[in-house]
């Protein structure tokens, strides 16, 4: 046990948390970044695109059209996204493309639901989209999406819930959500919220603790006074030794606040931990962050010392048409 109180702060600059339905999901790769301009309205971030300098764009242009997507051995994912159908015995990870050889995809051996449900998959096949597809990402469109389909072995999933699926090899490392009794949290967030406000000298009007885990780490959403039309919501975690937190501002406009039409309000069901995965220096969280379109899942790392980094890592459009 450290005998020390550590503190890191982590400053982001305003950005919406939440996309519309208005384009169709495409799988959001690593390089999906949040920083944006920070006196504009909150959007949600573009990617970003890799530098092409000193690169003819004719050949860029004949490398587009020739090239046909692949994946390598040192690109596969060990961490990816998906929902499961109606009836809890498929998983479906979304892609826009097909790769030169899916068997690469196997990897995935586990899921992790939004209820800390633990479930065995397996691999089964790549499915296309079809023109009754309508753009949500939904067990009633299941079928008609394109992306990997995972058979779930050992239980049934959740329907139309999210999943992370996880090689073997991380999920040894993850720490599964746990329920959090209320009777039990009272007397913990009262010690938080006067812990954030001393922090930064800013009142706190709502907070919720999200989460415990086996190892004692406990994760929380802090929700403070506006200034103005300035908004800002943490996400916290504290194993007892070190405090940290991940921040999240925004700006009201009319009724746009960190996502559309929520009137800079923010609510405890709007959040859902999947699970954390405990690195050698750094902790990271998956956060489900929803919305009336549908939700986001953010990867935020926590180290001990320095800045955590957040980005998102998916989404899906639920909005009913």
């Amino acid at each position: 046990m450290k005998t020390m109180y550590s503190l890191i702060i982590c400053i982001f600059t305003s950005v919406s948390i939440l996309s519309s339905c208005n384009s169709d999901y495409t799988h959001l790769p690593d390089t999906t970044d949040l920083n944006s301009n920070p006196e504009s309205t909150p959007n949600l971030p573009e990617l970003v695109e890799e530098k092409t300098e000193g690169i003819p764009v004719e050949e860029l242009e004949n490398n587009i059209e020739s090239s046909e997507p692949t994946m390598q051995i040192t690109d596969i994912p060990q961490v990816e996204f998906g929902y499961a159908n109606i009836d809890g015995t498929k998983i479906i990870v979304l892609y826009d493309h097909e790769f030169h050889d899916n068997k690469l995809l196997t990897h995935f051996r586990y899921a992790v639901g939004e209820d800390g449900d633990l479930l065995e998959i397996e691999y089964d096949l790549f499915q296309k989209s079809n023109p009754d597809g309508n753009g949500r990402q939904t067990m009633w469109n299941f079928d008609n999406e394109q992306g990997c389909i995972y058979t779930v072995n050992n239980a049934l999933a959740s329907a139309n819930s999210t999943y992370v699926l996880l090689t073997k090899e991380e999920f040894e490392k993850i720490e599964v959500f746990q329920h959090v009794e209320k009777a039990e949290t009272k007397e913990s967030l009262c010690e938080l919220k006067e812990k954030c406000e001393k922090i930064i000298n800013r009142g706190v009007k709502n907070c919720w603790l999200l989460s415990e885990y086996s190892n004692n780490d406990n994760i929380a959403i802090v929700v403070f006074e506006n200034i103005g039309d300035d908004l800002l919501a943490w996400l916290t975690l504290d194993d007892g030794d070190v405090f940290r937190y991940c921040e999240f501002p925004a700006r009201l406009d009319g009724s746009r606040g960190w996502s559309e039409d929520d009137h800079g309000e923010l609510m405890e069901s709007y959040f859902t931990i999947l699970c954390t995965i405990q690195k050698e220096q750094s902790t990271i969280v998956y956060l489900i962050w929803y919305d009336f379109d549908g939700s986001v899942i953010f990867e935020i790392e926590f180290f001990e010392y320095k800045t955590p980094n957040k980005r998102i890592v998916s989404s899906r459009c639920t909005a009913p048409i």
